[in-house]
């Protein structure tokens, strides 16, 4: 930010561009701390730069021994986006890698800002104010002379129009006059004498064939006249009026921006000559606290906090209505856990939940829904119980390598079970368990043995009868005094 003010300010300066680097882990899965990542994955380069010459670069400087920690250098691109994958030599660190390759390689660069214009056909660096105002000033020239430029067109169409009213007015005695004179010079002298006339006018009428001119329609001509005379009086207010100029400047200037604005693609770092790296988690970072949405129809939704309203909305299919399900607040640097009713789970940083999306855009199955959005802590426990009478119990740390992704964490669900409780817990709550045919029960969590295999099926919670299911529950916290629980049975 200082070096873009300083530009801004003087005219001159520079500006530091780094590419876009994200981490995946051996398997090529996606990790939020670069730290545990085992390839460093390119997706965009600074602005200028050439592909084939930072792979050059990288590669002479593996073989030089100028860049330490790169077992391996691919390219990976295609029509979908650039791709460079490196690989990360066994017992060197990622961060090591990529300090590496940001001072050896052109991957951190710099771009000079000099701001030099002919101003008035004199040479001078200008300020974002002064280029502003330079700008503006030139807008209002280009929109006074356009302007005067369509009305001197407008009222020149005005007058040919008030000829020919004038002309269909007399119709015969101009058809009278054309005829009866030998030459065009005549004609028109003598139109512009017997019906008061200019000689553009006169010309007008002369330059049309009389079929035509006898086929006019007056309305049509009343109504261009009405037409013209109402621009012409906008043309002429807008002459007169600074502000009005400026009215339109602004809305033409809104007009590109909606036309053409696109998100910024180069990472642009705060400080010149900062130490830190920039990847593009960095870059996804949202500023604030947002909101997480899960919809009635299975969309998916992620808002800024101060954005978000809670109403009713035009989903994302043709259908008219899409309410929230359950809504999350979190913080900008918060990782979430999202739970299905299939007994799968997403497990990641914030900003990776897309700002709108159906079920499948985010990787659910046909008829899978989200039923749980927890924001993680360490030491905590993930609890589900499932309509088959089980329960699970799962310390948050054994789901972490399953970042990004949908993971099984209860297994040995059939095609007609579903989850039906899901949430966090920090090892002290009590779960509470009621069933289709008016069953109870309520027990500690600490009586389920915490399972790390998410294909583990958890154990029995509850005895049911025959064609009984668990339809609903809760994970209380050890303090429930101030807590109260409301049945409804489907009558009502």
């Amino acid at each position: 930010v200082d070096v873009i003010q300083q530009a801004y300010r003087t005219g001159q300066g520079k500006i530091i561009m780094q590419g876009i680097i994200s981490g995946e882990d051996s398997a090529g899965n996606p990790v939020s701390e670069l730290e545990n990542a085992r390839r460093l994955i390119i997706t965009e380069i600074p602005y200028g730069l050439n592909k084939s010459t930072l792979l050059t670069q990288i590669a002479e400087g593996v073989r030089n021994g100028k860049i330490q920690g790169i077992s391996d250098l691919r390219d990976e691109s295609d029509y979908e986006g650039m791709r460079i994958v490196i690989t990360i030599t066994r017992g060197y660190r990622a961060p090591q890698a990529l300090e590496q390759l940001l001072s050896k390689t052109s991957l951190k660069s710099t771009y000079g800002v000099i701001s030099l214009a002919l101003v008035n056909g004199e040479p001078d660096y200008l300020s974002l104010p002064r280029i502003l105002t330079l700008f503006i000033e030139h807008r209002l020239e280009v929109i006074t002379r356009r302007t005067r430029f369509e009305l001197k067109k407008r009222q020149s169409r005005l007058h040919i129009v008030e000829g020919l009213l004038k002309a269909l007015d007399a119709i015969d005695q101009v058809i009278k006059i054309i005829r009866s004179s030998r030459t065009t010079d005549t004609a028109r002298a003598n139109l512009m004498k017997k019906l008061n006339l200019s000689q553009q006018q006169a010309t007008a009428i002369l330059d049309m064939q009389l079929r035509r001119l006898a086929a006019l329609e007056r309305k049509k001509l009343l109504e261009e006249r009405k037409e013209l005379a109402r621009r012409i009086k906008y043309l002429l207010a807008l002459l007169k009026s600074e502000a009005r100029q400026l009215a339109v400047v602004i809305e033409e200037t809104e007009e590109i921006k909606e036309q053409y604005a696109t998100p910024r693609k180069t990472v642009i770092l705060e400080i010149e000559g900062k130490d830190g790296l920039v990847t593009k988690e960095d870059l996804m970072r949202p500023k604030g606290p947002q909101v997480i949405a899960a919809t009635t129809r299975g969309n998916l939704y992620r808002v800024p906090a101060k954005n978000f309203s809670g109403r009713q909305t035009k989903g994302l299919g043709k259908r008219a209505v899409d309410a929230p399900l359950f809504t999350l607040k979190t913080g900008p640097d918060d990782k979430v856990l999202l739970v299905s009713n299939k007994g799968r789970a997403w497990f990641g940083p914030v900003y990776r939940v897309p700002d709108k999306t159906d079920g499948a855009g985010f990787g659910l199955k046909k008829g899978e829904i989200i039923i749980s959005a927890s924001v993680v802590k360490p030491d905590t426990y993930l609890i589900l119980a499932a309509t088959n009478g089980k329960a699970k119990r799962t310390l948050i740390g054994d789901l972490s390598g399953s970042e990004g992704n949908w993971n099984t964490v209860m297994g040995g669900l059939k095609e007609d079970q579903r989850v039906i409780v899901a949430g966090l817990s920090d090892g002290s709550s009590r779960v509470m368990l009621f069933t289709r045919k008016g069953k109870a029960i309520k027990f500690k969590e600490s009586a389920v043995n915490p399972q790390a295999s998410g294909s583990a099926t958890g154990v029995a919670a509850i005895k049911l009868a025959q064609g009984d299911a668990i339809i609903a529950g809760a994970i209380t916290p050890v303090d429930e005094k101030d807590y109260w629980v409301i049945l409804v049975s489907e009558t009502g």
